[in-house]
């Protein structure tokens, strides 16, 4: 099982990319703000990444532009590339449901991060 600490008051901030598909772990809710504010701002654009608005999904309230951003905070599960990625324990499992159109399977991967209940997701 793999632990991350860090010192007191410092945030841990984690970036994955997978095909075109980013997520970004942190224990700062400032910082995966800005993120989703500066991934649909005109330095996406100027960067060559293409942000579709209606695919971002966040674990918490925001909007853009005046729109609001889909959310995952009313469910223990965060989608992301086929996966669900439990909120308070990190676990994450495969997402069935996506694809077969029946109830998820409850198999989980042997992946278990830490348990933090401050990361948030988008």
């Amino acid at each position: 099982m793999l632990r991350l600490t860090c010192p007191t008051g410092v945030a841990l901030i984690a970036l994955l990319r997978y095909v075109d598909d980013y997520l970004l772990m942190t224990t700062d809710l400032r910082e995966a703000q800005r993120f989703v504010e500066l991934m649909h701002s005109d330095f996406g654009h100027t960067h060559g990444l293409s942000i579709n608005a209606t695919k971002t999904v966040t674990s918490f309230p925001i909007e853009i532009n005046g729109a609001t951003v889909r959310n995952s905070c009313d469910t223990e599960r965060f989608p992301w590339c086929g996966l669900l990625i439990d909120q308070k324990t990190l676990d994450v499992m495969s997402n069935f449901t996506v694809y077969s159109g029946v109830g998820m399977l409850s198999r989980n991967h042997a992946v278990h991060l830490a348990y933090n209940s401050s990361v948030v997701f988008c």
